[in-house]
């Protein structure tokens, strides 16, 4: 007999260690996927929808709830204001219908082992920060030291060193700059992949060449060395005021500006802190007429509350010795110079007219803290009972008091006296004018009417002023003017 081997074992161990590796293979990219960023919900899970329609968030992951076994924890209102999600009839997987309701945001994600997915919102810190650096000069390449470079919408910024140089962490992807410097136009740039950005400003002619009117003249912005703070017609427009004085509110830097109530009251300024002479009022020179030199004086104040606000060109404020020396002591708490509107050469005329209505009133925060009756009535019992516990006696117009007190049953009328005697102020204004010139005259000419009730009641203040300034050029030297108020 003869006998013969084959392999056949060999081959049948060799085509199964083939199909565990296959299987092997196949389990490991089927692990591989499962892994995926993209792949939160079990690619099983399959949503049925019965008709076309659109679905915000909420309802999406409602109808995921319904169908599958998942379970979502969020914030209320996390979702408000993305746009509904559209949706057609038919199947759809579980996994693709939720990554489609959060593609128009940026959220983390967690799926814990119970199939409870928590969505929540990144914290700045987990976006990678981008840190920009560059240069600010003017444009003559001269470092600007103090330059403010801020990233757009948000309060990140930070200053250039002595040297021009700045460094700014980003805290958005989609930032933009904003690099300005006083004297200098202000620019934008948009951040996206750049980590330097220099940075050439060029000057503002406009702000350079703004005449600013001091008591020697007039100078242009650029060549002033004193103190003077400067308030345009531009900034006095765009706001609604009642006096002259209410329009350096927030715009004047070391002016005090106090109310003092009464609605025809004048104008309570403090430039330069408290006068050793005692008397801290400013000195007001209002097209050349100085007024303000004594305190409190009623003409004075008359006259400057009637100033209307619209005829105002500009308002300076002289506040250093140099600037105010023409006028002497007078000049000791500072200086207000108020120049008044004057047309210009060579234009058609330009008709005016504006009107606003207001409503004045003393905040809840400056109202005087007082007893009612029943508080006023058990503070004067205890008043008295302590003087006799102290061992004070009464006297007789006291014990009479106590013991009128004493006799009262009730208190029926119980007023708020601070209520009664203050209201809401009704203010309304309306001004006219009309402005122009030839190439030797200019004029301007303005009516206006004012009508403010004074918050305390039988108070009240109306005003009409009549504002006429013409000037002619009689030759090349000699100029007229007249000025009527």
């Amino acid at each position: 007999m003869e006998i013969k081997l084959t392999n056949s074992s060999v081959e049948l161990r060799r085509r199964l260690l083939s199909l565990v590796m296959k299987t092997l293979m196949i389990l490991f990219c089927t692990s591989l996927l499962s892994l995926s960023p993209n792949t939160i919900i079990s690619q099983n899970n399959m949503i049925s929808i019965e008709a076309d329609r659109s679905l915000t968030v909420d309802e999406v992951f409602d109808l995921i709830m319904d169908q599958t076994k998942y379970t979502f924890i969020y914030q209320v209102d996390m979702f408000k204001g993305l746009p509904k999600v559209a949706v057609q009839k038919g199947r759809i997987k579980a996994n693709d219908l939720l990554l489609q309701s959060l593609s128009n945001g940026k959220y983390k994600i967690r799926v814990t082992e119970k199939n409870t997915i928590v969505i929540s919102e990144p914290s700045v810190d987990e976006y990678p920060q981008q840190i920009v650096t560059g240069l600010v000069t003017d444009q003559n390449g001269v470092p600007l030291a103090g330059a403010s470079v801020l990233e757009k919408g948000t309060t990140n910024g930070t200053m250039t060193d002595f040297d021009g140089n700045y460094s700014l962490e980003i805290i958005s992807s989609d930032a933009i700059i904003v690099v300005s410097y006083i004297g200098y136009k202000t620019k934008e740039f948009p951040v996206e992949d750049n980590t330097q950005i220099n940075v050439q400003l060029e000057e503002d002619a406009a702000v350079l060449d703004e005449i600013v009117v001091i008591g020697y003249g007039q100078e242009e912005r650029e060549d002033l060395i004193g103190a003077v703070s400067t308030v345009q017609s531009q900034n006095i427009e765009n706001q609604q005021v009642n006096s002259f004085e209410q329009a350096l509110i927030g715009q004047v830097s070391g002016v005090q500006f106090r109310e003092n109530g009464a609605p025809d009251g004048g104008p309570d300024l403090v430039i330069r802190g408290l006068s050793t002479f005692g008397n801290n009022t400013p000195l007001y020179v209002v097209d050349g007429f100085i007024l303000g030199t004594n305190v409190g004086d009623q003409t004075d104040n008359y006259i400057l509350s009637s100033i209307n606000p619209s005829d105002i060109e500009s308002i300076s404020i002289l506040k250093d010795a140099a600037s105010k020396a023409i006028y002497g002591s007078r000049a000791a708490a500072g200086v207000v110079i108020i120049t008044t509107k004057k047309g210009s050469y060579d234009q058609k005329p330009i008709i005016t007219f504006g009107s606003d209505v207001g409503i004045q009133s003393v905040p809840d925060f400056e109202s005087p803290p007082v007893l009612n009756a029943r508080e006023l009535y058990q503070y004067q019992l205890d008043f008295y009972d302590d003087q006799e516990a102290a061992g004070i006696p009464l006297g007789g117009p006291q014990r009479n008091q106590r013991a009128f007190l004493q006799d009262l049953d009730g208190f029926e009328n119980d007023n708020d006296w601070w209520d009664l005697i203050t209201r809401d102020a009704l203010v309304r204004n309306y001004n006219v004018g009309v402005q122009g010139g030839t190439k030797k005259s200019r004029y301007s000419i303005s009516l206006a009417h004012q009508d403010r009730e004074g918050t305390l009641i039988n108070t009240a203040f109306k005003r009409y002023s009549l504002n006429i300034n013409f000037n002619t050029q009689l030759s090349e030297k000699l100029n007229m003017g007249l000025n009527v108020a």
